[in-house]
């Protein structure tokens, strides 16, 4: 058993040094794609009924390779990414014995512009000649820059900038894991973004404002 488990480790060694050999040590990117976001908000154990949101995200990536011995890849970028969360209330719902209530439900539209910055660990398993399959994860940090909250109540609408006193707070940070796959210098992935801050403004010690965010990309490699 020792002897298979020290062969498996030795291939495993000269298969990653000889791939390395043929790796770029640098890696200019591409990315545009699309989100599907919320925000996990929740009071004690009161959870809003929150639903994902689409959006979009576009940016650049850089990749340095980490070791000529192992195709490990530290991979970071810039990003302009759209989140945010939607929800629908039924008034009739909600109160089902009180007069008077709007026929229309209330619609809330809230959109979280970011610009965003990964730093991820990124392994490349080459697969064929032209092909390869990259895990990756790491963490993000996050910053607001812009976005509306929407609010139509059936009755009239209001709408405020997203982040301030009645909306979040700008900065955001969070674990990222995904994969991504190339084929020659073009470019695809799929990542989830699980926020680890909380950007609710709520002075309530038991309120949390927490972002998630599915993204799928493409992109093209230089």
């Amino acid at each position: 058993m020792k002897k298979i488990l020290l062969i498996i480790v030795s291939l495993s060694v000269v298969y990653a040094t000889a791939t390395a050999q043929n790796l770029k040590k640098d890696i200019f990117g591409v990315r545009v794609g699309l989100n599907l976001s919320n925000v996990l908000m929740s009071t004690g154990d009161i959870k809003a009924d929150n639903d994902a949101r689409i959006g979009f995200n576009v940016g650049f990536s850089y990749q340095h390779l980490l070791s000529l011995a192992t195709p490990v890849y530290l991979e970071t970028g810039l990003y302009f990414t759209d989140k945010g969360y939607k929800r629908k209330i039924n008034w009739e719902n909600l109160y089902p014995t009180e007069p008077g209530l709007p026929e229309a439900p209330s619609i809330t539209n809230a959109e979280l512009m970011y610009l965003q910055v990964p730093v991820l660990l990124n392994y490349h398993l080459i697969t064929g000649a032209n092909t390869t399959i990259r895990p990756f994860a790491g963490l993000y940090a996050a910053y607001g820059v812009g976005g509306k909250i929407k609010h139509d109540e059936g009755y009239g609408s209001t709408s405020y900038k997203s982040f301030g006193d009645r909306g979040f707070n700008r900065f955001d940070f969070g674990a990222q894991i995904g994969v991504g796959a190339t084929l020659g210098n073009l470019y695809a992935s799929i990542g989830f973004d699980l926020g680890l801050a909380d950007i609710g403004v709520s002075k309530i010690s038991s309120s949390s404002s927490k972002t998630t965010n599915w993204s799928l990309s493409v992109g093209y490699n230089f």
